[in-house]
């Protein structure tokens, strides 16, 4: 939501899947990519969820190729779920081995949206910001001094150990002693809006994202830039 992460989420995704079935082959950048594979994966990205289903990702692009269906992507989670249950914590090895072997190199695949990082600063003097992400712990930390964001780690939770974004938003309910209707919920993908609305935080479509869904983007208030959520406050 801060970042177009696609790119680094494609290089991880393609070498975890062969670090997992012993192809020593690795890529770097997305020159050593198909420009096909960055087309396809930008249009199917949608599709994930927890870090884990990357697995299908890489396993369609490797093996299958081709148009991937909504119903097809489901048929394949439930088929090899051990595998992707497997591929998880490879997935953050692998992310871990990049970010180390080179950070600039790494922080440079994650293209910060203006539409977020503007206003960020005024937000976090109004409201106890929280990063609710998919990417692992040490990641998020890495991006938010690179972008100059104070952040406490206790204000990051992180799906490396399979945690849904509804069970992250449990947690914080939990923790702060709130309702979950006083959570404003912002996000670029609808599939998480529409897990995380039935805890009962109010949710927002960051349209700067890449998913575009004509029929459910309605659902949710649409917002140009991240510092609208403001106007919702007192709603």
């Amino acid at each position: 939501m801060l970042c177009d992460t696609l790119d680094e989420c494609l290089i991880t995704s393609i070498n975890a899947y062969r670090k997992l079935n012993g192809n020593p082959a690795r890529v770097a950048s997305l020159l050593e990519v198909k420009p096909d594979w960055v087309k396809w994966f930008r249009k199917n990205r949608p599709f994930v969820k927890p870090a884990g289903e990357y697995w299908i990702m890489a396993y369609w692009l490797h093996e299958e190729g081709g148009r991937l269906s909504g119903a097809e992507f489901e048929k394949l989670k439930r088929k090899h779920a051990a595998t992707i249950e497997k591929f998880r914590p490879v997935f953050f090895e692998v992310r871990a081995e990049l970010r180390n072997k080179d950070e600039q190199s790494w922080i440079a695949l994650h293209k910060p949206f203006s539409q977020a990082m503007e206003g960020l600063a005024g937000l976090s003097e109004q409201f106890d910001i929280y990063f609710v992400s998919n990417k692992d712990r040490a990641s998020i930390g890495v991006l938010c001094r690179h972008l100059g964001l104070e952040i406490p780690d206790s204000r990051i939770l992180t799906g490396e150990k399979g945690k849904t974004k509804p069970e992250m938003i449990g947690e914080i309910v939990y923790e702060r002693g709130m309702k979950a209707q006083d959570i404003l919920f912002v996000d670029d993908q609808l599939d998480h809006l529409f897990d995380v609305a039935e805890t009962g935080a109010k949710c927002f479509w960051a349209s700067w994202g890449y998913e575009r869904d004509p029929k459910r983007e309605h659902s949710f208030t649409r917002l140009k830039a991240l510092r609208e959520v403001i106007s919702y406050t007192k709603s």
